[in-house]
């Protein structure tokens, strides 16, 4: 292994993992509906360009010995098959370099839901009087602490090949499992699969 190449993996895949502590804390709560849409675009667009970083410097460091050549080969046949590790590689092209969302929330309005007493209550947005954003239930109470995004209102998109400037779907399974094709489930997911690939690599490099 090129061992400057390998530990520039290893920084990558401790940015990846940083993009997806964010991911995942901008996912259990927020302040206002637009702010957390924001922030979640940015650390989702942070954590597609640091995945595909960190493969990038596997693939530059798999190249000493014919070993390392063919174990990078198998691992790219796997990663161009894979309907998730696919999308995941092309959707930071999209993102980057001026193409659709790759996530979009699927619904025309925020949905927001809050604790009630008898479990989640659905909430909308208003123009507080003292200014700022609120949430409030069809009765008329107001969350002003449990504003929370509901989970599946967001959906992974269609992407474009960069290379070829193919479709690439929404993935619908990993390593011949069925997943559920939502980001945070995805960047779990796509960040297991890539730390598995930098920790082989690492142990390839020792004598």
């Amino acid at each position: 292994m090129k061992i400057s190449a390998l530990e520039q993996a290893i920084g990558r895949l401790h940015l990846c993992r940083r993009a997806l502590d964010n991911l995942e804390d901008t996912n259990r709560s927020m302040k206002t509906a637009i702010a957390h849409m924001a922030v979640f675009h940015t650390h989702w667009l942070d954590f597609l360009v640091q995945w595909k970083g960190t493969y990038m410097k596997v693939q530059q460091a798999a190249k000493d010995t014919p070993q390392e050549i063919q174990w990078f080969g198998d691992l790219n046949n796997e990663r161009r098959s894979d309907h998730l590790l696919r999308w995941l590689y092309e959707a930071r092209n999209d993102g980057e370099h001026g193409g659709n969302p790759s996530v979009k929330h699927s619904a025309d309005t925020y949905r927001l839901v809050g604790p009630g007493p008898d479990g989640p209550t659905e909430l909308s947005i208003r123009v507080a009087a003292g200014g700022g954003f609120e949430a409030v239930s069809s009765d008329g109470r107001i969350f002003p602490n449990a504003m929370v995004f509901e989970p599946g209102a967001l959906a992974v998109q269609e992407v474009t090949e960069r290379d070829r400037n193919r479709k690439v779907p929404p993935p619908a399974s990993h390593l011949g499992k069925p997943i559920d094709p939502k980001p945070l489930t995805c960047a779990q997911l796509g960040y297991h699969w890539i730390a598995e690939v930098v920790q082989i690599a690492n142990a390839m490099s020792r004598p």
